[in-house]
């Protein structure tokens, strides 16, 4: 009973994510193979230098698109990891999307220069946030950029059938697919997500007004509000929203986690950048609980992580830490055990040492046995405190923050560091 106990209590601060410092990569895939591709920005001009395909023509329709309103998906991998990188080409090509965009996206954290960190973290992050964090941070934000670029409605020729049919420019709902590279995909995946955005769209409340569709997504977020001790998790970061069902496939979830598969709006890209630009702490932390970003969810979910590999941003994975068995402790989000103990929640300022999940339970649950065992009421009220104080630092680290738009614009446009 006490094992079943704890398996479910480290799923409850566990922040999802799939990468950790990334760097650039130009890669394309078709049918699972690496292959150069025509880059197009978003006026549909080629960039000097690569590689004419038809395919990526903007006057051609694109294949792997999810509706017509898909104008790019992104893919956030670690150039080194070849391996995450062939199983992600895989996975998204078996489901027909074999065209991604990872060049220019990806930010290596742990090489980022000091006053690049310090442009686009703020104090707290570069204190306290792990450099992988960071980097994990920063690719989403370069992401957000781009669809913001991709989908401007000024930009595109299709804004003239904005005009023609009487609607205010970007009313079509363009958007950008994201994926990390340990994302898993359900059965009729492209099928499936496209029937969720018609339906989404169809929708006269919220069609409108969407910002995030989540594909994929951790923490408090069962459509049925089955959602147990993950409701710690939603109280300890805030950000949480009223649930509620708004079609058959579409619902508003709690409090999500996880930014392993989603689609972003115009609307969404421009307000992520204008709230929440700069890394702060675990990026699904802080931009799900923005409470006027218009974030919905997928039921069933249509995205799972692959949890076969240590979080890569800055999990620990030695001794007995790399013991603890990959028991699924959610079967609905399929979060294992191992994963969510070593997940990073802080770095503890300039030391060496990083809290997991696991460490943190581990010292909140020793204090009070120790307390228990001496009969301390000194101890117990001191280890209270602390307890509270460092949840307090992770609700801090949940508020967003964003740079001034010239900062902003500065801090993108400069390349991330090569390994």
């Amino acid at each position: 009973m006490a094992a079943r106990w704890l398996s479910a209590t480290v799923l409850l601060l566990a922040p999802s994510h799939g990468v950790d410092s990334y760097m650039p990569q130009t890669t394309a895939v078709h049918r699972g193979t690496p292959r150069p591709r025509r880059m197009v920005d978003v006026m549909g001009a080629t960039v000097a230098g690569s590689t004419p395909n038809a395919v990526e023509s903007e006057a051609a329709p694109r294949g792997n698109a999810i509706t017509d309103r898909h104008v790019e998906t992104f893919v956030i991998n670690l150039p080194k990891d070849t391996g995450r990188l062939e199983k992600v080409t895989n996975e998204l090509s078996s489901q027909g999307l074999n065209h991604f965009t990872t060049e220019g996206v990806a930010v290596a954290g742990k090489d980022l220069p000091k006053a690049e960190l310090r442009r686009r973290a703020t104090a707290m992050a570069r204190v306290f946030a792990t450099p992988g964090m960071i980097g994990c941070y920063l690719s989403h934000v370069e992401c957000w950029r781009r669809t913001l670029a991709a989908t401007d409605p000024n930009a595109r020729a299709d804004a003239r059938a904005d005009a023609a049919a009487g609607e205010a420019p970007g009313a079509s709902g363009r958007y950008s697919l994201i994926f990390e590279d340990d994302v898993v995909l359900q059965p009729d995946f492209r099928k499936r997500a496209a029937a969720a955005v018609a339906e989404l769209e169809a929708d006269p409340e919220v069609g409108p007004t969407w910002d995030v569709l989540m594909l994929g997504a951790l923490g408090c977020v069962h459509p049925e509000g089955k959602h147990g001790l993950n409701r710690i998790n939603s109280f300890i970061s805030g950000g949480g929203r009223r649930a509620r069902r708004v079609t058959e496939r579409i619902y508003v979830p709690r409090r999500p986690y996880g930014c392993h598969a989603y689609l972003l709006s115009h609307r969404g890209a421009a307000k992520l950048m204008a709230r929440a630009s700069l890394a702060n702490w675990h990026v699904d932390g802080v931009a799900w609980g923005i409470r006027d970003l218009n974030l919905y969810c997928v039921a069933p979910l249509l995205a799972h992580q692959a949890f076969v590999d240590p979080s890569t941003l800055g999990a620990t994975m030695r001794g007995l830490e790399a013991r603890i068995p990959r028991v699924i402790v959610d079967e609905y989000t399929k979060v294992d055990l191992q994963w969510t103990f070593n997940e990073p929640i802080i770095k503890l300022g300039p030391l060496p040492v990083t809290m997991t999940i696991g460490r943190c339970l581990g010292a909140i649950i020793a204090g009070y046995l120790l307390s228990a065992l001496t009969h301390s009421r000194r101890l117990l009220v001191g280890h209270t405190i602390l307890t509270l104080v460092c949840c307090t630092l992770v609700r801090v680290l949940c508020r967003p923050a964003a740079a001034s738009e010239g900062v902003r614009a500065a801090g993108c446009r400069t390349a991330p560091p090569v390994v």
